[in-house]
């Protein structure tokens, strides 16, 4: 079998070696373990793998020698699955060469590549070894709060103590001595120290910063005016910092423009909201009906009035439904009464 499972101890184990498959069905079977990746080869007959995984709780770790892989994570696939791990990757062997939307990353040995499954990634694992570890955001998030990790190689500085760290697991996890929910928790805090004490850009952390307070506000103020002079001034922010912060959305108004259409999205397709559209769209934002309902088929690829007619059809369906389903509870009911 080339999958095995360990269940006396209590970390979850998986370990693969493709040398016990059919050279056909090697790459084929190692990438349906990552569906929310679009994986590939460069000679799949050829392509080898050793792996060990290990769960610990909410956090993942995969030690892998391993042929060379591209792997892509595109902007649809995030918003479909809507995964919400950080990945690191220490380079034990190898290289990791890529980009996301504004990073270019080139990780080499000793160094730990990351990337948020939230955003879209493009990257190649060279022929090699690399040991990840993947753990839910919010968990980091509440460590390292205002922390832009997508696309970030960290080398240098405190990011040592964390390859130290993560180098050692393997062979810590094999020996079966951890207690996997300790475990998870001492890496979640590893990461964090290496984080704060590595090379990683501040500016990129001061971006950061900016954009969730922005989010912030934007949230709470989406019916009022939103123009980038009057979020510059409430923020002391230049537009440069501003558009920077914001430039994976393409712009601060790119950013408050799509939280409005989805809002009022998520308002229309509540069968109990029966306000009208009109009234709705100025509570988001949008004070011109045509130019709303405009924007709002160009993002979702249809228009308000289509939406809201499809919801009252599905809910006119359901109540249908619950009444042929009453009127069956009701009928049985009498079967079984007059058999009394």
């Amino acid at each position: 079998m080339a999958m095995r499972r360990r269940d006396v101890s209590p970390i979850g184990f998986v370990g693969f070696d493709s040398t016990a498959l059919p050279a056909a069905e090697r790459f084929s079977i190692w990438a349906s373990s990552l569906p929310f990746y679009r994986l590939t080869t460069p000679d799949p007959m050829r392509f080898e793998a050793r792996i060990r995984a290990w769960n610990l709780s909410s956090v993942i770790v995969v030690d892998a020698d391993m042929s060379a892989v591209r792997f892509v994570r595109t902007e649809s696939q995030a918003r479909s699955d809507q995964r919400e791990e950080l990945m690191f990757h220490l380079i034990v062997r190898g290289c990791l060469a890529g980009r996301t939307e504004d990073r270019a990353m080139l990780a080499l040995p000793g160094d730990i590549a990351v990337h948020d499954r939230r955003e879209a990634v493009e990257a190649v694992l060279a022929r090699g070894r690399h040991i990840a570890v993947s753990l839910p955001r919010h968990q980091l998030e509440e460590a390292l709060p205002d922390c832009d990790l997508h696309g970030a190689v960290l080398r240098g500085g405190a990011a040592h103590l964390l390859r130290g760290f993560m180098a050692a697991l393997p062979d810590a996890l094999a020996s079966r001595e951890p207690d996997p929910a300790e475990l998870g928790r001492v890496a979640r805090d590893v990461i964090a120290a290496a984080v704060r004490g590595s090379d990683h850009s501040v500016a990129a952390m001061r971006d950061s910063t900016l954009r969730n307070r922005v989010k912030r506000h934007v949230t709470h103020h989406l019916a009022e005016p939103l123009e980038v002079a009057d979020l510059c001034r409430a923020f002391a922010a230049s537009r440069s910092s501003l558009y920077r912060a914001f430039r994976r959305e393409g712009g601060v108004m790119r950013y408050v423009q799509a939280r409005r259409l989805e809002r009022l999205h998520r308002l229309l397709s509540d069968p109990a909201e029966r306000r009208p559209i009109s009234e709705l769209a100025v509570l988001n934002g949008f004070h011109d009906p045509s130019h709303c309902s405009r924007l709002f088929r160009l993002a979702f690829g249809y228009g308000p009035q289509a939406l809201r007619r499809r919801v009252a059809r599905e809910r006119d369906e359901r109540d249908k439904r619950a009444a042929a389903e009453d009127g069956a509870v009701e009928i049985f009911k009498t079967w079984e009464a007059a058999r009394a």
